[in-house]
């Protein structure tokens, strides 16, 4: 039997049997992990407060030979981002991001510059005024880590320059960023405003970006095209997206 121990960051718990709890969390060390986490529905559970999603904790586990689950022994909290969170679109922008996690990172594959990007907009997810702004920042990294993100200075089409003062287009279900000459159709105009934001996010740190001057317009169009490219990219839809953009007024 081999300990697993690492920092960890909860991604989701459900119910199991009468007292115990399964939990999803993706590890520093060893990826997504599931593990069973026994007693911990009890009042008095040892647990208790600790397996909460969004909670940054250190996990020692043990694992069987052959055996999927892990056994969760020890787990000491170190932050609880979740239980800070107030905003109910923060919430569901918290939400989409487990949700991106649980759908889009393989079982066991160790990836310590996602975690390090998780821990880097988890504090300001929370915030009511920057949570659109750490959503944004998350949804461009982790398609650029995971080698979707299409250069935002070349013509996917031509590979001719882009830039700011020209601006750029967009086809649904493509990733691609165009110049005029290389759209089809209308295509969806990027303001060279968006075009300059995407950049400074593969540039900038998100407190950076935060404390400096960022139009909410650039963010909630980048956020958008964004949005887009997560779907197109991983090809999947996202539920708690769709609840998001209800209650953004955006079917």
């Amino acid at each position: 039997m081999g300990i697993l121990s690492s920092e960890a960051i909860v991604l989701r718990t459900y119910p199991l049997r009468e007292t115990d709890k399964l939990v999803v969390a993706y590890t520093r060390k060893y990826g997504k992990v599931r593990g069973v986490a026994r007693g911990s529905r009890r009042i008095k559970s040892r647990f208790s407060g600790r397996l909460e999603p969004l909670s940054w904790v250190e996990l020692v586990a043990f694992e069987g030979r052959n055996q999927e689950l892990v056994s969760i022994d020890k787990v000491e909290l170190l932050k609880g981002y979740g239980l800070a969170i107030k905003d109910y679109k923060a919430f569901l922008r918290s939400s989409y991001l487990l949700e991106l996690l649980m759908e889009t990172v393989p079982e066991r594959e160790a990836n310590d510059s996602l975690f390090r990007l998780l821990l880097h907009v988890l504090p300001l997810l929370g915030d009511s005024n920057q949570s659109r702004l750490a959503s944004v920042y998350f949804q461009i990294w982790h398609l650029k880590l995971a080698g979707l993100l299409p250069s935002l200075t070349a013509c996917s089409g031509c590979g001719g320059g882009l830039s700011p003062g020209t601006g750029a287009y967009r086809q649904l279900d493509d990733l691609g960023f165009f110049c005029r000459e290389c759209r089809q159709g209308t295509g969806r105009r990027i303001d060279g405003d968006v075009l300059k934001l995407a950049g400074l996010v593969v540039r900038k740190s998100l407190p950076e970006l935060a404390g400096g001057r960022v139009a909410r317009e650039a963010v909630s169009a980048l956020d958008a095209v964004a949005e887009e490219m997560v779907q197109s990219g991983f090809e999947r839809k996202f539920d708690s997206l769709s609840l998001l953009r209800r209650e953004s007024g955006n079917r």
